[in-house]
């Protein structure tokens, strides 16, 4: 209400609600009030504590119920995905199944024909951790070689980033200099064209 005394937030008119409760009988004789009046206000005041109480509770109610909701999708959504892509590796496994289970992803903005995975790699000891995005595709396939070689070695397939390439050298304490490219993968089909080729000196 425009100029209105009463308070716009839940909280603060939950404090001038109670203000009011406690302080109008205090001041009933100067304002010519019966106690029957007193008694009715009080019990206005009450109604109106009570009613933003009970939103008070529904909200934490409702946080509660978000926050478990999340934390149930992140974690059994999880384990729940990784399941899946097991199951697109399965031997019987058919673009038919993942249709009815609807497993398949499909995204009209994606041209599959022109698409270009990205990746980046990040040195950590003991392994390379290699980031990427779908953007539209179900994953991708990693390739690596050492550089100055010519054949591209097929790592993985990966659907959840990052993933961490862990390997040892070949001589130890000998770094050696690779290089990553790789293939979007649409229902276990490579895709479009290879990502650009990154780089980096691992040391094991």
């Amino acid at each position: 209400m425009a100029n209105s005394f009463f308070p716009s937030s839940d909280d603060s008119l939950l404090s001038w609600a109670t203000d009011y409760r406690d302080g109008i009988e205090e001041h009933a004789t100067e304002l010519g009030m019966t106690p029957a009046e007193v008694t009715e206000e009080k019990g206005f005041c009450d109604a109106i504590i009570d009613s933003l109480k009970d939103v008070s509770t529904e909200r934490g109610k409702l946080k509660s119920a978000l926050d478990h909701r999340d934390a149930v999708i992140a974690d059994k959504g999880g384990q729940l995905r990784d399941r899946i892509s097991r199951h697109k590796t399965a031997p019987g496994y058919t673009t038919a199944i993942g249709e009815s289970l609807k497993i398949v992803a499909h995204n009209p903005n994606v041209n599959f024909d022109t698409y270009k995975a990205s990746i980046k790699v990040e040195l950590f000891a003991g392994h390379i951790r290699i980031k990427f995005s779908k953007k539209g595709v179900d994953g991708i396939n990693l390739f690596n070689r050492k550089k100055g070689t010519s054949d591209w070695e097929f790592v993985s397939r990966l659907t959840v980033s990052p993933f961490d390439h862990i390997f040892p050298l070949k001589v130890a304490g000998q770094p050696e200099h690779w290089e990553y490219r790789a293939f979007g993968v649409v229902m276990d089909q490579e895709v479009g064209i290879a990502s650009d080729i990154v780089e980096i000196i691992y040391g094991g």
